[in-house]
């Protein structure tokens, strides 16, 4: 059975994605769990790899039937970045097209059954407003991109533990403005209904409550939840609620721990 073919943007040319990306290609880590298909300037991949001293062979398609993994690396080159016009660094809404360009054309390419998925290297949301995109975020242009409805958000995935946000991208003072039972059950439901979709089918639903004072409650609030879900959740997955507050601080978190 082959690997399922997934896309990889290159991120900011003005920032770390290129490299990163770079070296994961040169450590065969994306090969060693799908066929990555690049997707941006093969210019800035270049540059990418010679930042980190190293090559690799790769070659330019213009579309993704053209890939073929025994040659190389297959870059969808979208030749919109010439590296002689980025400054590492620093902002410019020149570089915020080539950011926008690379999630609208892994969506496209997701919506044409092309690639299963896509992963996206660091970008800046701030040369992305400035070259003209009227979103708040790239998680709101892919939900422009996917002609999303109802309520999307954010899941971090760290081995068997998830993360659901219910606030995302707004400064901490005014998160508690923006929570509401609502919007909580709304993000209970949206991580449910997530679980179920990727075949986790033992889903047991509880809260928990924790108090933060500052750093120190911070360590003793997830050393209380380590322990919580190595103990009562070791054989059941659980979607947990918890809510930190104090004066300084407000956040809400959805973890979600999984089997295996």
């Amino acid at each position: 059975m082959e690997k399922a073919i997934v896309g990889i943007t290159l991120g900011d040319a003005s920032g770390i994605g290129p490299e990163i990306v770079a070296k994961l290609c040169v450590k065969g880590y994306f090969t060693q769990y799908f066929r990555p298909i690049m997707i941006g300037d093969v210019r800035v991949f270049e540059d990418g790899l010679r930042i980190i001293g190293a090559e690799y062979p790769h070659y330019v398609i213009k579309d993704v039937d053209e890939a073929d993994w025994s040659k190389g690396q297959p870059v969808l080159d979208l030749g919109d970045q010439d590296p002689a016009l980025v400054t590492m660094g620093k902002t410019s809404a020149y570089c915020g097209i080539g950011d926008v360009d690379q999630i609208v054309k892994a969506c496209e390419l997701c919506k044409e059954g092309k690639i299963v998925g896509f992963l996206y290297a660091p970008l800046h949301k701030g040369n992305m407003k400035d070259s003209g995109m009227k979103f708040e975020s790239e998680g709101e242009l892919m939900a422009h991109c996917f002609d999303v409805k109802g309520l999307y958000g954010e899941i971090n995935v760290l081995e068997n533990i998830q993360t659901v946000r219910v606030t995302s991208h707004i400064p901490l003072k005014n998160v508690s403005a923006n929570l509401s039972k609502e919007r909580i059950l709304e993000c209970i439901r949206l991580a449910y209904d997530t679980c179920k979709g990727s075949g986790i089918a033992d889903i047991h639903t509880c809260r928990i409550f924790a108090i933060f004072d500052q750093v120190v409650a911070k360590i003793t609030f997830f050393t209380f939840f380590s322990a919580f879900i190595n103990g009562r959740c070791a054989k059941r997955t659980y979607l947990c609620t918890c809510s930190a507050t104090d004066a300084a601080f407000r956040q809400q978190y959805l973890l979600i721990k999984t089997e295996k």
